[in-house]
């Protein structure tokens, strides 16, 4: 069985900070000389 949620209840800080295992998983497509990170890449 699949639950859905809200966006407002996944996203929230307090929620989120309730699971002690959580892992995050960020990716990046470039960083330039600046640090400027772009993540989503331009068609």
């Amino acid at each position: 069985m699949k639950k859905l949620y809200f966006r407002s209840c996944v996203n929230d800080p307090y929620v989120i900070a309730k699971n002690d295992n959580m892992v995050t998983i960020n990716s990046c497509i470039e960083v330039d000389l600046q640090g400027q990170v772009a993540s989503i890449h331009p068609c």
